[in-house]
């Protein structure tokens, strides 16, 4: 027997033993710990399909405004729309302040992300019907706060969705800005179908302001760098979105222009049709 086998016998008697149990019990807090982190991931990724759904159902509701007579039973529907939303919201935002890591709206944000940026793109496109402006970063972030205490979300009912006054705000959602401008960028997208719609109802007055505000949004997010803060996502969002401009530049362009070689009767639907 050679010196370096003799050496390891050696090692091997001198050894501590290893405790079973330890180690089953060590194995044991791991599985738990993992399972719960799936179930969690599970869970999140089934309140962000039912908001991405609820939030599709609003942006739906709020193109029936072109041509409606009345647009104020429209945005009231699309207000409690909101609501029942905020209360997914509520519950991502439980999910994640129930891991005690310091990463967990990072580790997680890929299970819940698309529902939020689906919400951002309702939620700014009401605003939009309601103001015909852009709400900010800081407006959205602050519809996201919760009272630890409730589960249940108050109605929305002033004209620029907000959360109703609260005592305790131990428990909100943090919104990444990446979040929210993904989600803005999807609302020049609805912008072009509700200029598109607006044609087809006859409904010219506004198309060119219409057309300014997805310029300005699109001018304004030309300036990020082509760096870190350009994402693989924003890169395509920007595509989509100069498409979509030139499709409403094009729109005004033939309203304008070459509407005024047509009468203006052959720009608006026959009612008697």
């Amino acid at each position: 027997m050679t010196s370096v086998a003799r050496k390891r016998r050696q090692s091997d008697r001198d050894a501590t033993p290893i405790d079973e149990s330890v180690v089953r019990t060590t194995f044991r807090t791991y599985q738990k710990e993992l399972d719960a982190k799936h179930d969690r991931a599970e869970r999140l990724v089934k309140t962000s399909r039912d908001l991405t759904t609820c939030s599709k159902r609003i942006i739906f509701l709020l193109h029936r405004i072109v041509g409606a007579a009345d647009r104020v039973p429209i945005l009231v529907e699309a207000e409690t729309k909101l609501a029942d939303a905020r209360r997914m919201l509520e519950k991502i935002a439980a999910e994640l302040a129930s891991d005690s890591s310091d990463d967990a709206t990072h580790r997680y944000r890929r299970h819940y992300k698309w529902g939020v940026q689906e919400f951002v793109e309702a939620l700014s496109f009401y605003h939009y019907c309601k103001s015909q402006s852009l709400i900010g970063y800081e407006e959205t972030s602050k519809f996201l706060e919760f009272e630890s205490s409730s589960s249940a979300a108050e109605p929305v009912e002033s004209s620029s969705p907000s959360p109703p006054k609260q005592r305790n705000r131990a428990l909100r959602l943090d919104i990444l800005p990446l979040d929210y401008v993904l989600g803005i960028a999807d609302l020049t997208g609805e912008c072009m179908r509700m200029c598109i719609n607006s044609v087809g109802c006859g409904e010219l007055a506004h198309l060119g302001a219409m057309c300014d505000f997805v310029r300005a949004i699109y001018d304004a997010l030309r300036t990020l760098d082509g760096g870190a803060s350009m994402t693989k996502e924003m890169e395509q969002k920007m595509d989509v979105m100069a498409t979509s401009l030139r499709k409403m530049e094009t729109t005004c362009y033939n309203v304008v222009v070459r509407g005024s070689e047509r009468p203006l009767s052959l720009m608006q639907p026959n009612d008697e049709e």
